[in-house]
């Protein structure tokens, strides 16, 4: 059964009276998937990692707990603001960076790694999204990605979101200039992983 329209446009950006209960909506669906998507993304102490479109902050939290330098960019305006409430000691301590760009407006830094968990539905510009990954990241990105066909029994399609097979995704990700491969999702409501490594490594 499609979800409602007013649903889908919250996952795409929470906002309004809705934002608190759809981040801890957002941590559980996709709990599971950030475990998985974490352990492949392999980020070390010390290391810097973006997270794009962190939603809930559950991989924030995580990653800061792991030692990880994190910057977390979300252009929903009420995620990054409860970002700051729950994370400030780590803003405080600059172990924390909170970003308000997308994917296609991402400014020059240079970062070890890169995660995004069921995001790449909803931005603008696959390409330059990927472009930019491709100028910042030197070891590893790892995306979360589900099955098309559950996106689109859910509306997304309807709602004009991207429906795209991982697959397609992989071949945009290696003309952006990564290696890529594919760890298929464990169940057909849960997110594929993509993860790729520049080529020049």
């Amino acid at each position: 059964m499609p979800a409602p329209a007013w649903l889908r446009r919250q996952l795409s950006g929470p906002q309004g009276v809705l934002a608190r209960p759809m981040a801890h909506l957002l941590n559980r669906l996709n709990g599971a998937d950030y475990q998985r998507a974490l352990k492949r993304l392999d980020a070390r102490a010390g290391e810097t990692v973006l997270e794009l479109g962190f939603g809930g902050g559950i991989g924030v939290r995580a990653l800061l707990k792991a030692g990880v330098r994190v910057i977390a960019s979300e252009p929903a305006v009420d995620m990054r603001s409860r970002a700051h409430r729950r994370f400030s000691r780590a803003l405080a301590t600059g172990q924390l960076e909170v970003w308000p760009h997308a994917a296609e407006q991402l400014p020059q830094r240079d970062v070890d790694r890169a995660l995004s968990m069921n995001t790449v539905y909803f931005w603008d510009d696959i390409d330059t999204g990927f472009a930019n990954l491709r100028r910042m990241v030197t070891r590893r990105v790892v995306l979360g990605i589900a099955h098309p066909q559950h996106l689109q029994e859910v509306g997304f399609a309807a709602h004009g979101f991207r429906t795209e097979s991982i697959d397609w995704y992989a071949g945009r990700l290696d003309s952006a200039g990564f290696r890529t491969r594919i760890e298929p999702a464990p169940s057909p409501n849960s997110a594929g992983l993509l993860i790729g490594e520049p080529h020049d490594l």
